[in-house]
């Protein structure tokens, strides 16, 4: 477990701290809400980060244009410089970093593979949607008191 460690709010701040407790490394950030990512989606983005020297890489949304600040790589080393800019900026929107210093944003090949679930309406419909295999397969009913599990097994 990674303790939170630093001054800025919301998902930067888990980033920020896991950088801090382990700066020798690279981290692939993903959302925990994202029922359509496939494998081939994370393979791409690990693809085109080890194409130059480690650089911020991202996902760019087929929503907006912008970059995808939880499915992304945030190379080692760059932890400290990320949470200078976002104090010089007042801003703890990983986003609004990636958009500032530039990162490389990756085209999807799939326009839904980073589409995320955030209702009970929309786990439903998205449970709907997902692949038979090639992808996370949801349980369809929650342990007690948990929500629901993924895996990469495919039953």
């Amino acid at each position: 477990m990674i303790r939170a460690k630093t001054d800025v709010k919301g998902p930067l701040c888990g980033i920020l701290s896991a950088m801090r407790a382990h700066p020798e490394v690279h981290w692939l950030v993903l959302a925990c809400d994202l029922p359509y990512l496939q494998t081939a989606t994370l393979e791409k983005l690990i693809t085109e980060f080890q194409k130059e020297p480690p650089q911020l890489t991202a996902y760019r949304s087929t929503h907006d244009d912008l970059p995808e600040p939880l499915c992304a790589i945030y190379p080692a080393g760059s932890g400290t410089e990320l949470l200078a800019l976002s104090q010089e900026l007042g801003k703890s929107c990983p986003r609004k970093l990636l958009i500032v210093k530039e990162a490389t944003l990756v085209e999807q090949e799939d326009p839904r593979s980073l589409d995320n679930i955030n209702t009970p309406e929309e786990y439903a419909s998205a449970m709907v949607g997902v692949p038979p295999s090639g992808g996370f397969k949801f349980s369809h009913r929650p342990p007690k008191g948990g929500s629901p599990t993924a895996s990469t097994e495919n039953n």
